[in-house]
Protein backbone atom coordinates (compact mmCIF):
# COMPACT_ATOMS: atom_id res chain seq x y z
CA UNK A 1 0.00 0.00 0.00
CA UNK A 2 1.36 3.46 -1.08
CA UNK A 3 -0.51 6.58 0.21
CA UNK A 4 -0.16 9.66 -1.24
CA UNK A 5 -0.91 13.30 0.33
CA UNK A 6 -1.88 16.94 -1.15
CA UNK A 7 -2.80 20.25 -0.15
CA UNK A 8 -0.71 20.07 2.79
CA UNK A 9 -2.36 16.87 4.04
CA UNK A 10 -6.25 18.46 2.94
CA UNK A 11 -6.60 15.32 0.65
CA UNK A 12 -5.26 11.56 0.66
CA UNK A 13 -4.96 8.94 -2.23
CA UNK A 14 -4.01 5.38 -1.22
CA UNK A 15 -2.98 2.73 -3.97
CA UNK A 16 -3.17 -0.87 -3.32
CA UNK A 17 -0.99 -3.31 -5.89
CA UNK A 18 -1.78 -7.22 -6.43
CA UNK A 19 -0.16 -9.15 -8.99
CA UNK A 20 -1.86 -11.76 -10.35
CA UNK A 21 -0.51 -15.50 -11.86
CA UNK A 22 -2.12 -15.43 -14.64
CA UNK A 23 0.12 -16.58 -18.19
CA UNK A 24 1.84 -13.58 -19.38
CA UNK A 25 -0.70 -13.20 -22.25
CA UNK A 26 -1.59 -9.98 -23.70
CA UNK A 27 -5.19 -10.09 -23.13
CA UNK A 28 -4.30 -11.57 -19.39
CA UNK A 29 -3.76 -9.30 -16.49
CA UNK A 30 -0.93 -9.22 -14.06
CA UNK A 31 -1.20 -6.12 -12.33
CA UNK A 32 -4.64 -4.49 -10.64
CA UNK A 33 -4.00 -1.04 -9.10
CA UNK A 34 -6.71 0.11 -6.57
CA UNK A 35 -6.24 4.24 -6.34
CA UNK A 36 -8.61 5.17 -3.40
CA UNK A 37 -9.45 8.93 -3.48
CA UNK A 38 -10.53 11.34 -1.12
CA UNK A 39 -14.25 11.11 -1.35
CA UNK A 40 -14.08 7.36 -1.46
CA UNK A 41 -14.32 6.03 -5.02
CA UNK A 42 -11.80 3.88 -6.54
CA UNK A 43 -10.16 4.05 -9.89
CA UNK A 44 -9.49 0.32 -10.73
CA UNK A 45 -6.91 -0.56 -13.85
CA UNK A 46 -5.44 -3.61 -15.04
CA UNK A 47 -2.51 -4.12 -16.97
CA UNK A 48 -0.97 -6.96 -18.81
CA UNK A 49 2.21 -8.19 -18.92
CA UNK A 50 3.78 -5.09 -20.48
CA UNK A 51 1.31 -2.38 -18.59
CA UNK A 52 -0.96 -1.96 -21.24
CA UNK A 53 -4.55 -1.12 -19.92
CA UNK A 54 -7.38 -4.08 -19.97
CA UNK A 55 -9.82 -2.77 -17.75
CA UNK A 56 -10.58 0.75 -16.13
CA UNK A 57 -13.55 1.00 -13.72
CA UNK A 58 -14.60 3.85 -11.70
CA UNK A 59 -16.37 2.83 -8.57
CA UNK A 60 -18.14 5.70 -6.51
CA UNK A 61 -20.73 4.24 -4.55
CA UNK A 62 -22.69 1.38 -6.37
CA UNK A 63 -22.25 3.09 -9.36
CA UNK A 64 -19.71 1.98 -11.46
CA UNK A 65 -18.09 2.41 -14.89
CA UNK A 66 -15.80 -0.05 -17.16
CA UNK A 67 -13.95 0.46 -19.93
CA UNK A 68 -11.94 -2.60 -21.17
CA UNK A 69 -9.47 -3.25 -23.85
CA UNK A 70 -8.56 -6.49 -26.15
CA UNK A 71 -5.54 -7.09 -27.74
CA UNK A 72 -4.47 -10.34 -29.96
CA UNK A 73 -0.80 -12.36 -29.82
CA UNK A 74 0.47 -9.84 -31.86
CA UNK A 75 -0.47 -6.95 -29.00
CA UNK A 76 -2.60 -4.98 -31.52
CA UNK A 77 -5.64 -3.27 -29.64
CA UNK A 78 -8.43 -5.68 -31.33
CA UNK A 79 -11.55 -4.02 -29.10
CA UNK A 80 -12.29 -1.46 -27.05
CA UNK A 81 -15.76 -1.28 -25.16
CA UNK A 82 -16.79 1.99 -22.93
CA UNK A 83 -18.73 2.11 -19.81
CA UNK A 84 -22.55 2.49 -21.85
CA UNK A 85 -21.53 -1.16 -23.15
CA UNK A 86 -22.74 -3.00 -20.14
CA UNK A 87 -19.82 -4.33 -19.47
CA UNK A 88 -18.48 -6.33 -16.19
CA UNK A 89 -15.43 -8.58 -14.86
CA UNK A 90 -14.24 -11.18 -12.41
CA UNK A 91 -10.84 -10.59 -11.40
CA UNK A 92 -10.51 -14.46 -11.12
CA UNK A 93 -10.42 -14.83 -14.78
CA UNK A 94 -7.44 -13.72 -16.68
CA UNK A 95 -9.26 -12.82 -19.81
CA UNK A 96 -11.62 -9.84 -20.77
CA UNK A 97 -14.37 -8.63 -19.35
CA UNK A 98 -17.74 -9.82 -20.90
CA UNK A 99 -21.33 -7.76 -21.12
CA UNK A 100 -23.54 -8.00 -18.18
Amino acid sequence: MTREVRDGGGRSYTFGYTASEHSEAYDHWKIKTVETRPDGSEHIVYTNCIGQILIKELRAGSQRWIESRTYDADNRQIERARPSGGLDYDDAYAGPCTMA
